[in-house]
């Protein structure tokens, strides 16, 4: 034996390492996210019920000289109450929404600003009360039309009648706030383009037109509860717990789209 065949066939052989069986991934105990079209429309849903509160109880601040009867201002203190219970609860929370559109339909703050510009403003320009009504008579009416058009869409989505998806309520109650809405707006926009023309609306039709506005917030907040979620209100400690279990369930972060 040559001493090349004794280098090659002398070396020591190194065993393989034994593969480990690979760990299953654990399952995590995630929330369904809601589908998209729901997304949308409780973003929209909570646009016009911003838009409410800025156009009836933040509107008022503007004629605030005008006065209003103690029953009227207990049903619009009753009425924010369950504004601010839909809102403040999470009852309409939207959690796929990643588009600068959706964004500025969720968090309206912008208005909330321009009220509070035209109340400073109307204290030296007390015409401009009249363009700001007219503003927020504007987004409050889109707010319902926008409301609408989700809501058909969402429950074309899921492929059920409006009946079979609960949505018939909801829908009589958005067609009833979006009629008189109208009325308010048309009578907020032709004092602007006719020179203090009027709608001349009968008494009795303005009586319903105001209640019926002034209740949204009640109404919403019965007829929309197939459609969100339970009123709670969260410990911190949940809300973090929450906010984890979404990060985990979500895809990797994405700055906000144009549309």
């Amino acid at each position: 034996m040559n001493i090349g065949e004794a280098g090659c066939g002398g070396g020591a052989v190194v065993p393989r390492a034994k593969s480990s069986p690979s760990k299953p991934e654990p399952v995590l105990d995630l929330p369904d996210l809601p589908p998209p079209t729901l997304d949308r429309f409780r973003s929209a849903l909570k646009f016009s019920l911003w838009t409410w509160a800025l156009y009836w109880p933040g509107g008022g601040l503007l004629l605030v000289m005008g006065g209003l009867d103690p029953v009227s201002l207990l049903v619009t203190g009753l009425s924010l109450a369950a504004f601010i219970a839909l809102l403040a609860s999470g009852a309409l929370r939207a959690d796929s929404s990643r588009t600068i559109k959706e964004f500025l339909l969720e968090r309206p703050l912008y208005l909330v600003v321009a009220l509070a510009l035209f109340i400073v403003i109307a204290t030296v320009i007390p015409d401009i009360e009249g363009v700001a009504l007219f503003i927020f008579a504007a987004t409050w009416f889109g707010g319902l039309a926008l409301s609408g058009v989700r809501l058909v869409e969402h429950v074309g989505a899921l492929g059920l009648s409006f009946w079979r998806s609960k949505a018939d309520q909801l829908l009589v109650v958005l067609g009833m706030a979006g009629f008189f809405s109208s009325l308010v707006f048309l009578d907020a926009l032709l004092p602007l383009i006719a020179d203090g023309a009027s709608l001349g609306s009968p008494s009795a039709l303005v009586a319903v037109s105001t209640w019926v506005n002034l209740l949204y917030p009640g109404f919403v907040l019965v007829a929309s509860k197939p459609f969100r979620e339970r009123l709670q209100w969260p410990s911190r400690r949940q809300r973090m717990a929450a906010a984890v279990k979404r990060r985990k369930v979500a895809k990797e972060p994405q700055p906000f789209r144009a549309s």
